[in-house]
Formats: structure tokens, sequence, C-alpha cells
């Protein structure tokens, strides 16, 4: 080592490498041994590694095991160097999860970085006995060929086959996506760094063996050592081995690994749904009649034909789709493979019209990945590749439009500059902003300029030939029709909860916080209070203000039966004045809840009333007066308040149990057959759990019967609607449209999206039999 760091070379690669990932450490996530500071390193080190080992062991001369010490003695040395730079990061910002990063940077970057050095002094020895004064540059690109290979090759998968995920023996492990801030790909990098280590073994082998003779040719000795031609079989069978094993190690998946995996089709005129076991046929092909006519919605709304074929990856839970695919709880879209990937989810599935709109505005876009974006494509503009999709299929049973939503926010003074929304700037905002106020802008465009302004636009022409008109005079427009856009005045707290947030990039320790909130959520709902609160004060000492945690307390008090310990620290939680709108809701509904369990019904109708005036949103408010009906008095009182206790709040021990639910529910609708509260409580959870037949009936007699409250009498035409559209029965279709059209209380947005669906329902093939069922090829 002191050999080695007394060359000049290799002390410049370790100022010039400690500059850089200092320079990174300083960006948002990137501060200590985090993921995306590990990925910056994996993407850095080797490349420098190699370059820089290559062109000192040409220049040098050196014999092939002399350069191999040395390359691996720099690798060491740089990762020296990383460790030290993410320490002094942590040391500044404060650590997340020491030992659990540390154990992913150890996995990571750092074999990576011993790989490259080893790879580019070897490169160089190799070309050490050529006369050329190209010796050096050759010897530098040969040593960079392997990484750039290797990210090449992950650029291929990603591009033929329907992962986003990565594994490289160089770089460590690239997640594939933003918005899911659960990283959980460690477990299996341990197993691909088994590779690693095989391809060590077979660099030690090949640098042993050869030998550089009188005239500096290179000769291979293969009886000279014969322990180095051991250990070079031996990587080169683990080398081989794990690759030949990767989709089983879930190193990488193939698009026929994936559908042999999932294993099931069901075919559509215009859709292909590949399924997971466990989804049923009747599911799958629902989905593949909804599928083809939001395909047919996006015709019609874009006035273009759409693709002949779109296949739909149905994967029976997130875990199932991050192990196979790489996103969890992101929904993906890769519109040049005409292919998109979803969990299971219900019917109507909630992202199925998003994800298909990326699909069909393929086809007026240009570049290989066929979405919008400067030069030619090949740079995402992701404001217009998502707005598009949010103007042609807004969000499912959202209350307020798009327009709504966009004029909150330019009343609460956090509507963004449409010039930052349309370039890469997208990324640094709220998602949920980005998208919101992406998709209004679209949809105004769309209707003042025309449809061909959007897909000229997207296809890629500069906005001032697709609309005649700069971006900034546009927003001028854009802007002064919103500020014309009614709102209801419960709007602008919800807004401002949902759209003032920060991005992930604002957010400390986003994948440690989010990884071990869901393991104490997952505790509580396994009835392990103890194990939850570890974890949630576990949370609070990383995210101190996160809403989550801090509620969750109280949650585990509930859970051991502590009454008014959870009650207390509610109470406590609403004397915080940062908490936002929504966050002072739960709590007061939680309050209530613990009231109304506890026979308090004045404190519980209280909190109730205050809870209510928070909200906008029409399925929280229906929750309420669904609570609010456990409050009444008369002849069935005491079986109302026992059902709907069970069903919504549920033993403190347990939590709401549909198994102890339904019998109440029973008793009561039996006990009152003039009220259909009880029956529509029914149908709506047997149609949540895919008993549609079951939920049909139940709907029909609480239709039949009185329903008090607007909300709830709306919830069951659009439940029975939704029903109705799953089971193919286009004449119950029609008239819960024409029902729900005139039902009071409705807001816009909700109206929109059943009359979107009804559409789709009444095609032509909403009630036709399911084409086919088959195993995946």
């Amino acid at each position: 080592m002191r050999v080695l760091f007394s060359s000049r070379a290799q002390l410049t690669l370790l100022a010039l490498v400690s500059l850089i990932l200092f320079g990174i450490g300083l960006l948002p996530l990137f501060g200590g041994p985090s993921y995306e500071f590990s990925l910056a390193c994996g993407l850095v080190v080797p490349l420098l590694a190699t370059a820089f080992n290559a062109g000192e062991s040409a220049a040098l001369r050196s014999t092939p095991l002399t350069a191999l010490h040395r390359g691996f003695g720099s690798g060491f040395g740089l990762a020296v160097v990383a460790v030290v730079v993410a320490l002094v990061h942590g040391a500044r910002e404060g650590f997340c999860d020491f030992w659990g990063d540390a154990t992913f940077f150890a996995v990571g970057p750092l074999p990576g970085a011993l790989l490259a050095g080893v790879w580019g002094g070897l490169c160089g020895a190799l070309l050490g006995g050529w006369q050329s004064k190209a010796k050096v540059p050759v010897a530098v690109l040969l040593g960079l060929s392997a990484p750039l290979v290797g990210i090449v090759a992950s650029l291929v998968r990603y591009y033929t086959s329907p992962i986003i995920f990565a594994f490289d023996h160089f770089v460590g492990y690239f997640s594939g996506t933003l918005y899911d801030t659960v990283v959980d790909g460690s477990g299996r990098l341990v197993t691909y760094r088994v590779g690693t280590l095989g391809w060590l073994l077979v660099a030690y082998a090949v640098a042993a063996l050869i030998r550089r003779d009188e005239t500096g040719a290179l000769q291979m000795q293969w009886t000279a050592r014969p322990v180095a031609v051991r250990f070079g079989a031996v990587g080169l069978l683990l080398a081989l081995g794990i690759t030949w094993a990767g989709p089983q190690l879930g190193h990488y998946q193939t698009t026929a690994s994936i559908r042999q995996e999932l294993g099931h089709v069901a075919l559509s005129e215009r859709c292909e749904v590949v399924y997971a076991s466990g989804i049923s046929q009747r599911d799958a092909h629902a989905l593949a009649r909804d599928c083809d006519a939001h395909i047919r919605q996006h015709e019609a709304y874009f006035e273009v034909a759409g693709p002949e074929r779109t296949t739909v990856y149905l994967f029976a839970s997130s875990g199932q789709k991050a192990h196979l695919m790489g996103a969890r709880d992101v929904y993906i879209a890769k519109p040049w493979r005409q292919e998109i990937y979803i969990q299971a989810s219900g019917f109507p599935h909630p992202v199925l019209g998003h994800e298909l709109a990326h699909v069909m505005a393929g086809v007026f876009a240009r570049g290989p990945f066929l979405v919008a974006g400067p030069a030619g494509g090949w740079i995402p503009d992701p404001g217009r590749i998502e707005g598009v999709a949010v103007a042609a299929s807004p969000r499912q049973d959202d209350d307020l439009t798009l327009r709504q939503w966009a004029a909150a926010m330019l009343r609460l003074e956090i509507l963004p500059p449409l010039g930052k929304i349309f370039r890469l700037g997208f990324l640094g905002e709220n998602s949920s902003k980005a998208y919101a106020v992406a998709g209004a802008f679209i949809d105004w465009l769309k209707e003042t300029y025309g449809v061909a302004a959007v897909r000229d636009w997207y296809g890629g022409a500069s906005l001032e030939t697709a609309a005649g008109k700069p971006l900034g005079e546009l927003e001028n427009e854009f802007r002064a029709a919103l500020s014309q856009v009614e709102l209801p005045d419960e709007a602008m707290g919800v807004a401002k909860a949902r759209y003032d947030r920060p991005a992930v990039f604002g957010r400390r320790c986003p994948h440690q916080v989010d990884a071990v909130a869901m393991q104490a959520n997952r505790a509580l709902g396994n009835l392990d209070p103890s194990k939850a609160r570890e974890l949630y004060d576990a949370v609070l000492q990383m995210d101190p203000t996160n809403f989550g945690a801090r509620v969750g307390l109280g949650s585990c008090a509930l859970r051991e039966g502590e009454i008014e310990q959870a009650r207390q620290a509610y109470a406590a939680l609403l004397g915080d004045d940062s908490l936002s709108a929504l966050e002072r809701e739960w709590l007061e509904e939680r309050l209530g809840d613990v009231a109304l369990r506890d026979g308090k019904l004045a404190a519980a109708a209280a909190h109730y009333d205050r809870a209510r005036k928070l909200l906008v949103d029409q399925d929280d408010l229906r929750t309420l007066e669904v609570k609010r009906a456990a409050l009444q008095g008369g002849e069935h009182a005491k079986l109302a308040r026992r059902a709907i206790t069970d069903l919504l709040i549920g033993d403190p021990a347990f939590g709401a149990d549909w198994s102890t639910a339904a019998p109440a529910l029973g008793r009561w609708s039996q006990a009152d057959d003039k009220a259909g509260l009880a029956d529509y409580l029914l149908g709506k959870n047997l149609y949540a759990r895919g008993r549609w037949e079951e939920a049909a009936e139940a709907l029909d007699v609480a239709l039949r019967r009185e329903l008090k409250t607007p909300l709830v009498a709306a919830e069951a035409i659009y439940t029975r609607l939704k029903v109705a559209c799953a089971l193919g029965q286009k004449q119950v279709v029609d008239q819960a449209a024409k029902l729900y059209a005139e039902a009071k209380g409705v807001s816009p947005g909700r109206r929109f999206t059943a009359a979107r669906l009804a559409e789709r329902c009444l095609g032509p093939a909403a009630a036709e039999p399911a084409a086919k069922e088959q195993q995946a090829p």
C-alpha cells in the first residue's frame, strides 16, 4: 500500500474521487451511507478506478499478478475513501439506520470498487508489452468497457423486458423507481455478490497463470500453478451459476420468466391480461373487458387509434410485483412495449385507465421510449408524460376536478410555475401536486386549443408551434381560467394538506422511515402492540414529526386495552398547531371512536361534528355519517350501534373484524325491515371482498328500503353500478347511472367518474363473455 500511494496517478485518483463524492453527499438524500449515496458511489468509483488503474498498469508494464495486487489495493483504498466520506456526511446530517445502511453499503459499492480496481489493473497489464503510443488510451478504454457494458446490459434488459431494477457487479443495486421509498434489495444483493466473488477469483487465476516472456508476449502457464487453476474453476462456476440462477434468485427477470411465474392469461378484443395464481378467472376477464373499454375512451379523448393489443401484467400483490419487475407501490407503463404492470386492486381497477393512457400516448410520441421530451424523446419530460395520462384518466372517485384542485393551489399560493412542472423539476415537487397541476393544464390546453395541440406537443413540437403561443402566455391564460373556478370552502384546507408537503427529496430518511413504519403497522395488525410501539419509537427517532408514528403509539395503547391512555395521546396531539386539517380530522374521528366504543355518545357526536367541518372527501364524510347513525336512538338502536361499531371501530384488542360485523349487520337487517343502512353496509363490504352476486342482492334490498343519508343513498347506487358493471348487467348499469346522475350531494368529480364507468360498461364489449383462458406460454 505504501508503494501504491506513492504513485501520483493513485493520489490523483483518491483526490478526485474524494471531491466528487463529497460534492454528491451535499445533495438531498445523498448525505451518509444512504441508498442514493451507495448508488452514486457504484456509478462514480468503478469508472474512475478502471480508467486510472488500466492506464497506470499499461504505462508501468506491470506483470498481471502485480497489477492485480495494485488494483485490489487501489479499489480497497477507494472503498475506504467512500466510507469516510459517507461517515462525514452522516455525522453532519445524522444517521438514519446506521447498521442497515452500513450493511447495504458493504455489499453494494464496496465490492464493486474492488472489482473495478482489479479489472482495470489486469487490462493495463495485458497491454503492457504492446509497443505503441496508443497503449495507455487503449488500456483505459478496455478498462472502462466492463462497467460500461454492465450499464448497457442493464439498459437493454430495461428496454426488452418488463423489469425496471438492475443488479450490476460494479454498480451494485438500482431499485428502478423514485417514488417507491421502501428499497428492499439488500438480501438479493448478498447472493449477487457471490457472483462478484467468483469473478474476482477468475481474475486472480488469470493473473497468476499469465506470464510475459523475453519478447513481451503473454503466455498462459496452465501447469505452473494448479491451485490458481482450481481457484479459477471455482470462481467461474460461481459466477456462471449465479448468472444462470438469476431469475430464481431475483437478480433479473425476462418476459418469459415473469409469464411463467404468473402463469395465466385472459384475452379480450384489445388486451391480454397475464395474471398470477390467486386471482380468479372471473376477475381477470372483468379487468380485460374494462381494459378494452378504457382503450375506446382514450381513442375518443385523443381522437386517434390506439395499439391493436396491449398487455397487462396483473400481479397478486405489491410484494410480488416488486420482486418480479421492481416496482412495489408504483404502477408502471412501458409504451414502447405496449405493456403496463399493476397489482390486483378490485374492480374497477383504480389506475388501469391511467397506465393505459401512457401506452395510448405512445401512438403519437417519438423516440425509443415513445414518451414526450426534448431531444426527440430521449430526455423524458415527466410533466408532459404524467399530465397527459392524468388528463385522460383523472384519479378515480376524486371529489374535485383537476381544475378545482389547481384553483385551490392558486389561491393558497402554492401553484408551481409551469416551467418547473414541464421539465425534470417535476421530480422535485410533491408528486400529488405535480401530477394534478400537469393534468389540469393538459386538460385545459385540450379544451382551449384542441386535442391536436396536445398530441403535437407530446410528439415533440414546441408548445408555441403546437398551440401558437409560448408557455408563459399560456400559463397566464391558465391561471386566469383557474381564478374563475368555484370551490367549496372545505377544499382549501384539504388542498393544503394534500399538496403543501415536501417531495421525497425534501424528506429526511424516507427509505428507512417508511420501511420501519410499514413493519410497525404490520406488527399492530398482527396484534403485537409491544413490537409495534418499539418500531414507532424507532420511526420517531429518525423523524420526530412523523404523524403516522405519533398516532400509532395511541393505537398501541388501544390494542393493549389502555383506553384512557389512548384518548389522552390523541387529545395531546390535537394541541400541535403544525398539524394539517386532515391530520386534525383523523384525530377528532379517532377520539369520537374511543368515545363511541366507551358508550359516551354525546362526546362522540361532538368529535364527529368537529371532524366533519374539516372534510371534503365524500368517502370520509359518508363514514362519519354512518358512525353518527350509531348514536341515534330508537327501537333498533342497540343492534345498529353494535353492528356499526364492530364494522368500523372494532374491539380494542382486535380492531374491526368482518367475521363479527357481518352477523351483527344481518341481525340488524332482519330486525329492521324498513331501514336499508345495514343492507348497504353488507353490500358495500361484500363488493369490496369480491362477492359480487351477494353484494348485488344486499344492495338491491338496501335501495328498496329507506336510506336517510343522501351520501349513503348515492353511494349505494354507485356501488350497485360498479357491481352491475362487473357482472355485465347492462340494464342495471343504465338504470343506476341515471339515478346517480340525479342523486343529491354528489361531487362533480364523482359524477364524472361514474359517468365514465357507465360509458365503459355500456360499450359493445361490456357484457360479452370472456374470450379464452389458457396457460401463459
